[in-house]
């Protein structure tokens, strides 16, 4: 009996153990991770309207989202990078995503907003914008597959952590049954070999 209830605890801490490790990777990790893929994606698109915003009119003010999309996004990778850890699905689609950012600036948004700040708005032409245009799908296409990677993760994480909450429930009523079942079988083996030889001793010696 002794030795059973030893087993049964010791499988009850490894569930709950268990539970305690997806609700971590769920709530600790991947809900943060999801919403740090889309301030990423979001600081790229204002670092993208800003750029364009300056192509057209040439005015400093312009290129404040730029600059503040740039803030933005060196914070979402960092939360990013710290929630994803060393998954090596997630790390290849990150790294992807900002491969195709760098990308971007490197060869488009950089050389656009130099050119116009030294020549004006018509040194924006249609063929710089359009080559901006396409660097910048890749990002864009780059940045769904990622959150796509991080929202299938989380729906995995999602199901686990079910898993877990529902093993744990049917240990914890398996313990009540057997604790039940325990106090019963105590009962009767208590009553069989010592209430009823008091008894039996009782009636001798009247």
């Amino acid at each position: 009996m002794g030795a059973l209830s030893v087993v049964a605890l010791a499988f009850t801490a490894l569930t709950f153990g268990g539970l305690l490790d997806a609700r971590g990777r769920v709530i600790d990790r991947l809900d943060p991770a999801v919403l740090a893929g889309r301030d990423l994606r979001s600081a790229l698109l204002n670092q993208e309207s800003g750029v364009r915003g300056y192509a057209l009119a040439a005015k400093s003010q312009f290129l404040e989202p730029y600059t503040r999309g740039r803030a933005d996004e060196a914070a979402a990778v960092r939360a990013l990078q710290a929630t994803i850890g060393s998954d090596p699905r997630l790390a290849t689609a990150l790294n992807d995503t900002l491969q195709r950012a760098a990308e971007w600036r490197q060869t488009s948004a950089e050389p656009l907003i130099a050119s116009v700040r030294a020549d004006g708005p018509k040194a924006a032409t249609p063929a710089l914008l359009d080559e901006s245009e396409r660097r910048f799908d890749a990002f864009r296409l780059a940045s769904a597959t990622l959150e796509q990677a991080l929202d299938s993760e989380r729906a995995h994480a999602n199901r686990r952590l079910d898993t877990a909450t529902r093993l744990l429930v049917r240990v914890a009523a398996a313990g009540v049954v057997g604790a039940a079942l325990a106090s019963v079988l105590l009962w009767r083996a208590l009553a069989h070999w010592v209430l009823r030889p008091l008894d039996s001793l009782g009636d001798q010696t009247r």
